[in-house]
């Protein structure tokens, strides 16, 4: 029955994982799926915060809260406050069998709110990425003496590996995400937007700043037509060269008119993805707006005249 449910709950926690849970939610249910299997166990998993210097506690359900609480942002520099900050800086198992014996600890500010809440051994690991960076820990704290047992051990080094994969894809996944945020502010403050447009499925993908220069709603689909639709008319026609150009890269100048009438000057410039034999895959370009530029030219030409009939008259 235990093997059921260890079987179960690990199926239950790659799916979380799969489907994008977010990084807490799948961390307590770890926790609580081992509390579960491993009667009179609490299980807990400290992250190690962003520089490295600080741990903090991400999932402890059954842990009592007070002790939680006090290992919550615990310095990592100080290795031998506690068997999870021995475990990162080890980066080892740190298995503590008596708590209140175990010389480690002596007089410790650990040891003394481990038994002041009950807790008798504690085993850790630490929770380590595929370069062996250490991520956080996992632990079982016991209300009982005594070292893991086989099983024990097994259970706690495919919960441990669970956890890597889990913390691992959130902060991939949040990398991802800052990136893309400083993307899409970068795009917005020089007025450059990209885009892709795959030939084989006539699909165009706009960036949030490209739906804004051409009057898109950003995050809304738009068809490779409404975009045929947004460029004035006379510049059509470079337009639909760039997507029957047999080169590599394609440079051109044109308008588009926004559904108020308004009309925008963009400065595209896109390069081609071939396959092995030459045919085209796909475009991925960058679309600028220069209407600010044409126009302080265009303003700039025009007291210039002034400047020079003015000069003219007074000769």
């Amino acid at each position: 029955k235990r093997a059921e449910t260890l079987l179960a709950g690990e199926k239950r926690l790659l799916e979380m994982v799969a489907m994008g849970c977010e990084l807490p939610i799948v961390l307590d249910a770890l926790c609580t799926i081992v509390d579960e299997v491993s009667s009179g166990c609490h299980c807990s998993v400290l992250l190690v915060e962003p520089g490295g210097r600080t741990v903090r506690h991400a999932a402890a359900p059954s842990l009592p809260s007070d002790f939680a609480h006090a290992i919550d942002g615990r310095s990592t520099a100080i290795p031998y406050w506690g068997p999870c900050a021995m475990a990162i800086d080890q980066k080892a198992p740190v298995i503590v069998c008596d708590i209140a014996q175990d010389a480690r600890w002596d007089g410790s500010e650990w040891c003394r709110l481990a038994i002041a809440v009950g807790l008798r051994s504690c085993w850790t690991t630490p929770i380590l990425s595929q370069a062996g960076t250490p991520l956080g820990t996992f632990a079982i704290y016991q209300r009982d003496l005594g070292s893991p047992t086989p099983r024990q051990t097994e259970l706690i080094g495919r919960f441990t590996h669970i956890a890597s994969i889990t913390v691992e894809r959130a902060q991939a996944e949040e990398a991802l995400r800052r990136s893309q945020a400083q993307l899409a502010r970068a795009q917005r403050l020089s007025a450059t937007g990209s885009f892709s447009y795959r030939v084989a499925t006539d699909e165009l993908t706009l960036s949030e700043e490209t739906c804004r220069i051409c009057g898109f709603v950003p995050g809304q689909p738009v068809s490779p037509g409404a975009m045929r639709d947004r460029i004035y008319p006379e510049d059509l026609p470079l337009f639909l060269s760039m997507l029957s150009s047999e080169g590599r890269q394609f440079e051109f100048d044109c308008r588009v008119q926004l559904d108020d009438g308004a009309i925008k000057y963009l400065h595209v410039i896109a390069d081609a993805i071939r396959d092995d034999a030459g045919g085209l895959v796909e475009w991925v370009g960058a679309i600028r707006d220069v209407t600010e530029r044409r126009r302080a030219a265009a303003e700039r030409r025009r007291h210039e005249t002034i400047d020079r009939k003015s000069t003219r008259l007074n000769s």
